[in-house]
C-alpha cells in the first residue's frame, strides 16, 4: 500500500498535535506536542494553549473589533459549558476530530496547531467546517482574504480566535460578507451561527420599564440565562448574560471589551437594557429538560 507524504503528515498531525486539544495533555492542561512559533517574539517560544483544562470559559475572550454580537454568544455558551449545564450540543461538539478531515485539504509543515471547526451557514441552512491553524486564526489568511480576528488574547488562549476565523471563512449570511464581521448586528445572528437553532432579538425600546407586568416578564426571560445562552445590549454594546439569581435578583454580565465579569442588579440593568437575544423558546433544547 502506498503511503503518501500527505498521509504521513495527516497521521503525524492527528497523533501528536490535535489530541492535545481534544483529549491528551499534561495534568495542568498544557498542550503536548507543541511546535515552536517562528513569529513569536516572546521569551517563551511555545504556542499558546487552545484552552485551559479542556474547558472554554468567558475570560478567554477579549474583544477589540466590532463583533461583540458574535463573541457575546461564544462567551455565554462557554459559561454554560464551564458550569456543566446545558445539552450535548455545546462548543466542543463543533470542534471536529482530526480523523474526520478531508484528505484533499492541503496542510503546511510550518503550521504549529491545526483544528477543524464548524459554523452554521444561515443562507444554506447547514453546518460547514473549515480547517484553521494557529497562525491564520491570529493573523488572518491572505489566500482567502480573511481579515485578522478580533480576539485580543490570542497569544494566550486561541479557541475564540479559531471560531472567529472559521466564521470569517464560512461567512453564510449578509453580516459576514468579504470575510469580515459587520458592525452593529443583532446578537441572535451570532447565536444562530454557533448553535443552528431558531434565535431572536427582543427589542425593548418604548416599553414602560417600571410596569409590573413588564418587569415580571423580563425577569422570567433573563433568569433562563443560567441554562441557555443569552446576550443583552446596553450603552450600545452587547454583553454576555452569565447568571441571574432568582432569589437576590443579582446579575452577572461579561464585558467583552474589558475581558472581565461585571456584577449588577436587575433593578439597575432594566433601566439601561435596550434589547436581548436568545434561542426561541419553542426551539430551545437547553430549557426543554427543565420544562420551561
Amino acid at each position: 500500500m502506498q503511503f503518501s507524504c500527505l498521509n504521513l503528515l495527516l497521521l503525524l498531525t492527528s497523533t501528536s498535535l490535535l489530541p492535545g486539544i481534544l483529549g491528551n495533555s499534561s495534568t495542568d492542561g498544557t498542550n503536548t506536542g507543541i511546535l515552536k512559533r517562528k513569529d513569536d517574539k516572546d521569551k517563551d517560544k511555545s504556542a499558546p494553549k487552545f484552552w485551559d483544562n479542556f474547558t472554554p470559559k468567558p475570560e478567554d475572550i477579549k474583544q477589540h473589533k466590532n463583533n461583540d454580537w458574535f463573541l457575546c454568544n461564544l462567551a455565554s455558551l462557554s459559561n454554560i459549558q464551564e458550569k456543566g449545564e446545558g445539552i450535548d450540543n455545546n462548543i466542543k461538539n463543533h470542534i471536529i476530530n482530526s480523523n474526520d478531515r478531508n484528505s484533499s485539504k492541503e496542510l503546511k509543515m510550518d503550521q504549529s496547531w491545526i483544528t477543524e471547526i464548524e459554523i452554521y451557514n444561515i443562507e444554506k441552512s447547514k453546518w460547514e467546517s473549515q480547517l484553521i491553524d494557529l497562525q491564520d486564526s491570529i493573523k488572518g489568511n491572505k489566500t482567502s482574504n480573511m481579515k485578522k480576528n478580533g480576539n485580543a488574547d490570542s497569544n494566550k488562549i486561541w479557541w475564540p480566535s479559531a471560531f472567529e476565523a472559521v466564521a470569517q471563512l464560512v461567512q453564510g449570511n449578509e453580516y459576514m460578507k468579504n470575510h469580515e464581521f459587520a458592525k452593529d448586528v443583532r446578537a441572535h445572528i451570532g447565536l444562530k451561527m454557533l448553535t443552528g437553532f431558531k434565535t431572536e432579538t427582543i427589542e425593548l425600546g418604548g416599553l414602560v420599564k417600571d410596569d409590573d407586568t413588564f418587569t415580571k416578564n423580563l425577569w422570567s426571560s433573563l433568569v433562563n440565562s443560567n441554562k441557555s445562552p443569552m446576550c443583552i445590549k446596553k450603552d450600545g454594546k452587547w454583553y454576555s448574560l452569565l447568571n441571574a439569581d432568582d432569589n437576590s435578583k443579582d446579575i452577572t454580565l461579561y464585558n467583552l471589551k474589558k475581558g472581565e465579569k461585571e456584577n449588577t442588579t436587575f433593578d439597575k440593568l432594566k433601566k439601561d437594557l435596550t434589547s436581548y437575544s436568545r434561542i426561541q423558546k419553542d426551539d430551545d433544547p437547553f430549557l426543554k429538560n427543565d420544562g420551561k
